[in-house]
């Protein structure tokens, strides 16, 4: 049987907002980088709020009302197929899409960990980790010791949401997400223009990139089977695994979302 969205519909604890709210409320709700809070007026849904599109890409300031810088996630329906939930997932960089009735009003969620679950029963996942990364690019990583704007221009020409952080010899230090830069962007000032036609902001160079990098990061093995790599991603509530290439040199790293890219490129 082929899996719809009414398998893993989540309706409990969901996070929302009315389009009153201010964008520091919504801000102060994120989890991850791929995160959203759901807009309501009543049961009607309004759009979603998440840390991309209102906060990297627009960089709105953290007083704008939600109404004004609402972002129109694709809408899911109960009977829509899980590789359509999937793909959508990917195409808007969102990983909690509204699920929505006839009348606009939301049902609940599709999240990306409840796809993944679905995913680690499917046969083509106990292909390694090797097999994922053979149709991936090279990992891009940045030195310890760069300035802290390389990360944010990272972030905006690859459309990442996480880097890994080497040293000189390319042993690994760790990660950063565009989540944990967040709090650059919450900061009460003027509306930030980090990219604005190139241009290095000054604000910025106070900050290091140890200000931001997580050193504790989960990490495998070529050889390990995506079924693992779920179960890690599951397990400790992360979005990434970083795959090595022995103890202290990472080879790439895999991803929810490349866990469902992988996925898509299977057949059913």
């Amino acid at each position: 049987m082929k899996l719809k969205a009414a398998q893993i519909l989540k309706t409990e604890n969901l996070i929302s907002l009315t389009p009153d709210s201010k964008l520091a409320e919504a801000s102060a709700k994120f989890k991850s980088s791929h995160d959203a809070v759901m807009v309501l007026d009543g049961s009607q849904f309004l759009g979603v709020i998440t840390p991309y599109h209102a906060l990297m890409r627009r960089a709105f300031p953290p007083t704008t009302k939600l109404a004004n810088c609402l972002f129109s996630p694709p809408k899911l329906n109960l009977g829509t197929p899980l590789r359509e939930v999937a793909r959508l997932m990917l195409e808007s960089k969102v990983h909690y899409l509204p699920i929505i009735d006839e009348a606009n009003q939301l049902l609940g969620i599709a999240t990306a960990r409840r796809v993944l679950r679905q995913l680690k029963e499917e046969k083509s996942f106990k292909a390694t980790a090797s097999n994922l990364l053979s149709n991936k690019p090279y990992l891009q990583t940045i030195n310890l010791e760069s300035v802290f704007e390389e990360v944010l221009r990272f972030f905006q020409v690859t459309k990442f949401s996480k880097v890994v952080i080497v040293n000189e010899v390319n042993h690994l230090q760790g990660i950063i997400s565009i989540f944990d830069i967040l709090p650059i962007f919450s900061e009460p000032k003027e509306r930030m223009g980090f990219f604005d036609k190139g241009e290095q902001v000054a604000a910025l160079k106070k900050y290091s990139l140890r200000h931001f990098l997580k050193t504790s990061t989960m990490q495998i093995f070529p050889s390990a089977a995506l079924t693992e790599v779920i179960e890690l991603i599951l397990e400790k509530e992360i979005g990434s695994v970083i795959v090595m290439r022995n103890r202290q040199e990472p080879e790439n790293i895999i991803t929810t979302s490349d866990l469902l890219k992988f996925y898509l490129t299977q057949n059913d």
